[in-house]
């Protein structure tokens, strides 16, 4: 019986972000995990897991699960902390014949390193080359020099393709285990940093990929997306291709899927708050709102979710029928907390967390409703207010960053989104399926920010990407 070690570390580091989560960060792995690490990437690799262990060929032990808030880089110490949480409990473990490492994002310090490819060399460095090391890590994960050569087995899962992934990471630990197997990797850079393909280009390059793979030699290809939000050396879209004793192969396999992804272009994107507010404006009154991706002020990508950019647009054209938010601004909900509802007052909202917060407003509002939304705390965490002199204009605002928004964050609070002509959450589009039904067509705006998609507002120090199909 092999005796397997699994254990979870990684985040959604921006390192253009100023909110800092080392506190929490340290508080996880002094208990052992955060407990939200995400579902479809880990969730998928312990079940790759349940087949070998209930056929008795292999033994897991579970390790720490860790998984950091999306937010800026974290601190050395924090970094350092993480990975001696991980490999104290490694050491307890007698005899390990393998150690399956989950990277659900991209998790990086202050001086732009990659933390799950530090723990990977320390890892290897404290049991050296007598057991091997396989990596499953999310397609924004980093792709780093020192993760790459500390590991064994390395893949990374698409969106949507988590358990396969995962399936053949365990198959390919097993064959490798078993003498069958001996994984050889190489790696194509694009010298770029791009999106998952969508359309036409998305089915081109699974038909090439499956093509590549009836080689018998080729084991496995997958893409290091990368992140546009990270400052770091490392970072850059990359294709890693793995071959049964066959170097040339991989390397042939990769730089094919990756000339191919340089030939993609970028998927098309409302340029501006103006150009989709003008559309919304022009478009036929329906049934159900519109719905607005703020995605430069992102929190699930590890923006403030402060800006104001959106607010202050529809202000100035005296917008109605509005639900903005929600609007992380604990000082502002203070306020309104103190003031109570029903209250009038002039409220400074948003722009205090940094240098990608933007301007804060000044406006005179209504606290429309205040709510305690944690059952076992009874301070007020949410506000709902409406701007005076304006038609159902309502702008939600919270104390924490909401990183999954749901129609039920403002039905909760009184919002009725079916009276609304337009609905502006703060997110990159992708994580909006709770809205279907709701809402109806949903328009992704490239609004400045942290987490933007323009180019030309982050400025880069480490990094000096090209952007793909730009």
């Amino acid at each position: 019986m092999k005796r397997i070690f699994l254990a979870c570390i990684g985040g959604a580091t921006n390192t253009f972000s100023s909110v800092r989560v080392d506190t929490p960060a340290l508080s996880s792995a002094a208990g052992g995990g955060t407990g939200r690490a995400p579902a479809a990437l880990f969730d998928a690799l312990q079940d790759a897991l349940r087949i070998p262990s209930a056929t008795g060929d292999w033994q897991c032990i579970a390790g720490p699960v860790i998984v950091v808030p999306p937010a800026g880089p974290i601190a050395k110490r924090t970094c350092a902390a993480l990975r001696e949480q991980v490999l104290q409990s490694l050491v307890a473990v007698p005899a390990v014949d393998a150690v399956l490492l989950c990277v659900p994002g991209s998790l990086i310090d202050v001086d732009g390193r990659d933390c799950a490819g530090e723990l990977v060399a320390a890892i290897r460095a404290q049991t050296g080359s007598a057991i091997l090391i396989g990596i499953l890590a999310a397609g924004n994960a980093l792709l780093s020099p020192v993760l790459l050569s500390g590991s064994d087995v390395t893949l990374f899962a698409s969106t949507g393709a988590e358990r396969a992934t995962a399936a053949t990471l365990v198959t390919l630990i097993q064959r490798t285990l078993a003498g069958e197997l001996r994984p050889v990797a190489a790696v194509h850079d694009c010298h770029r940093i791009m999106d998952e393909l969508s359309g036409s280009e998305a089915v081109e390059l699974q038909h090439t990929m499956a093509r590549i793979g009836q080689d018998s030699d080729i084991e496995c290809i997958s893409i290091a997306w990368g992140s546009r939000w990270a400052d770091t050396v490392s970072n850059g879209t990359k294709v890693i291709a793995i071959a049964h004793d066959a170097p040339q192969k991989s390397l042939e396999a990769a730089r094919e899927i990756g000339i191919l992804l340089e030939r993609a272009k970028e998927a098309s994107m409302i340029e501006s708050i103006e150009r989709a507010t003008d559309a919304i404006a022009m478009a036929p009154r329906r049934s159900q709102p519109h719905l607005i991706a703020d995605t430069g002020d992102n929190p699930a990508n590890g923006s403030a979710g402060d800006r104001t950019d959106f607010l202050a647009y529809l202000l100035n054209r005296r917008a109605a029928r509005v639900a903005l938010g929600p609007l992380c601004d604990p000082l502002a909900v203070r306020t309104c907390a103190f003031a109570g509802a029903g209250a009038l007052l002039t409220l400074r909202i948003g722009g205090k967390q940094g240098c990608h917060s933007g301007m804060p407003i000044d406006l005179r509002v209504q606290v429309v409703r205040l709510a305690a939304r944690t059952a076992n705390d009874a301070s007020v965490d949410a506000a709902v207010v409406r701007p005076v002199g304006y038609d159902s204009f309502d702008i939600l605002l919270t104390t924490c960053r909401e990183e999954q928004p749901e129609p039920s964050l403002y039905t909760s609070l009184g919002i009725d989104l079916a009276s609304k002509r337009m609905v502006v959450v703060k997110s990159g589009g992708s994580n909006l399926g709770a809205f279907a039904g709701v809402t109806g067509e949903i328009w992704q705006v490239a609004s400045p920010g942290a987490t933007t998609c323009s180019p030309s507002y982050l400025r880069y120090g480490r990094l000096q990407p090209q952007w793909g199909g730009m």
